[in-house]
């Protein structure tokens, strides 16, 4: 593996420590680690196993943890044509569920070569920004599995800060509630009421945002009723959140115009 961006790259594998793992979890979604970098370390990681200079611990990782979608997999192929191409017909493995072989760049007349390449590379930054913008983080993935279980019993959310929230407008900060944070749990037990029924099989999602930017999702909530309403309910990682002000946006089936929007701050 190349000397740059080691520790991202083994994070994309999943060769880093859990406490690791946890440490750059925690600097993607707090910005600290952009979506560009991490579309840089995907890009060059990707280049890595493909020259054959990972090692055969790290070629496990990646087969076992990193080509786990068709998007990646894809990624992998768009990639080796690129790389196939430069390097004059130089066979090249790619991992095409559909082939699984060995295949080279056919050889273009130039005019049509160039437009080739022209479009897979337009091809492959799109699915590299759709993969960066698209791939939950682990953490995401955990909190996910843990928003998934059942939180009709507020007795069980006892030991958590439990934070009722009101809808309001984006920039409505006086709507918010305030949060000490030393005072807050490690976990957080979000209630947000919903101004509106859902129709049935509505599916709903929600993303934590800061200045307008996503720091984290949690896709397909549960709806619960409370006496003559219904409400999401979350178990969202205080470590997500410094000072500042918050807003959770919740949409409906997708749907950015019916987006709800809850406003807290951390003081």
């Amino acid at each position: 593996m190349g000397n740059e961006n080691i520790e991202l790259k083994r994070y994309l594998i999943g060769g880093l420590s859990s406490t690791e793992s946890e440490q750059v979890d925690l600097r993607v979604i707090s910005g600290e680690i952009s979506d560009h970098e991490m579309a840089i370390a995907e890009s060059e990681l990707i280049e890595d196993y493909l020259e054959g200079s990972l090692s055969d611990e790290e070629t496990k990782l990646f087969q076992d943890n990193f080509l786990v979608s068709a998007e990646r997999r894809q990624m992998v192929d768009e990639t080796a044509l690129l790389m196939n191409y430069a390097s004059s017909g130089r066979a090249v493995v790619t991992v095409s569920e559909e082939t699984g072989k060995r295949w080279s760049f056919f050889n273009l007349r130039p005019l049509t070569a160039a437009f080739a390449l022209i479009v897979i590379g337009l091809a492959t930054f799109t699915i590299w920004s759709v993969a960066v913008r698209d791939t939950m983080t682990p953490l995401e993935t955990e909190y996910a599995a843990l928003n998934k279980k059942d939180l009709n019993d507020l007795s069980g959310q006892q030991n958590y800060s439990n934070v009722q929230l009101e809808f309001g407008v984006m920039r409505d900060n006086n709507a918010g509630v305030r949060l000490n944070r030393e005072t807050l749990s490690e976990q957080i037990f979000f209630r947000l009421g919903l101004p509106f029924e859902p129709n049935g099989g509505s599916v709903l999602d929600s993303e934590v945002l800061k200045d307008g930017k996503r720091l984290f999702r949690v896709n397909n909530n549960s709806i619960y009723r409370d006496v003559s309403s219904s409400e999401l309910r979350l178990l969202l990682p205080k470590t997500l959140f410094a000072k500042g002000e918050y807003q959770i946006k919740v949409t409906a089936d997708g749907k950015d115009d019916t987006a709800v929007v809850y406003n807290f701050t951390i003081e």
